[in-house]
């Protein structure tokens, strides 16, 4: 649908994707399910447009859109794509993650987390431990890191 676009200026997707976003969010407060899940997937397919641009930078708010939209249908209980896009956030993440890159492991512990309850729900509690030690084990080290930033801040 929107491969045509890849040829307009990467500011113009970049309204289109802000666009779209906005409007997920005021069709879900109006509780149009249908809306709201055609924008947050819209969202998706130009932020992968992007990709083409500006991989990197791109790859977080993908990530962050998976996870979006698999919030969504969560609270929707449409288990099977909420797992379905908790994953694609968790693998988008992890690829990314790393001690230097605050941004993309917080994203994976948050991904991690989401894709966890998933799994609790439908009881499958071995795989929704697996996922939240993951988070967990992420947001200790991230804590730690910062920790140490402010006191060696503090200590100079």
């Amino acid at each position: 649908m929107y491969g045509e676009l890849l040829t307009i200026d990467n500011r113009f997707l970049n309204i289109f994707k802000t666009v779209n976003y906005e409007l997920a969010y005021v069709y879900e407060k109006r509780l149009e399910k249908d809306k709201t899940e055609q924008n947050f997937l819209n969202l998706i397919d130009i932020q992968e447009l992007l990709l083409t641009y500006d991989e990197v930078k791109i790859f977080n708010k993908l990530a962050l859109s998976y996870n979006n939209i698999a919030s969504f249908y969560f609270a929707k209980k449409r288990q099977k794509e909420a797992e379905e896009y908790f994953i694609k956030s968790v693998k988008l993440s992890k690829k990314y993650s790393d001690i230097n890159n605050e941004y993309f492991s917080s994203c994976y512990a948050l991904a991690a987390a989401n894709l966890s309850y998933v799994y609790c729900f439908n009881k499958n509690y071995e795989e929704a431990e697996k996922y939240l030690k993951e988070a967990l084990n992420v947001r200790e080290v991230l804590y730690n890191k910062n920790t140490s930033k402010h006191k060696t801040l503090l200590n100079t």
